[in-house]
């Protein structure tokens, strides 16, 4: 997708790195090392050094399962 987006602005080459963790990526692109970070959830710290695209150009829903009969601990209770 980046690849794509780069080609139609004219972008010659893009470059693809993995910074070996999903922390270190983050610092990457806090820090400059990453122009652009994918499948990163929108809170309200990263929105103090993150762009987000808005609106958002998908949606990612999140689903929590769990096993029958179990309880599922909550920081209000349980599920």
């Amino acid at each position: 997708m980046v690849a794509n987006i780069a080609r139609t602005l004219g972008v010659k080459k893009v470059t693809s790195r993995n910074f070996g963790s999903w922390e270190k990526a983050q610092a990457a692109a806090k820090n400059g090392k990453a122009d652009i970070i994918f499948g990163i959830y929108k809170n309200d710290e990263r929105m103090k050094w993150l762009d987000y695209v808005e609106p958002a150009f998908m949606m990612d829903p999140v689903s929590v399962v769990v096993r029958r009969a179990r309880d599922l601990p909550t920081r209000n209770g349980t599920i």
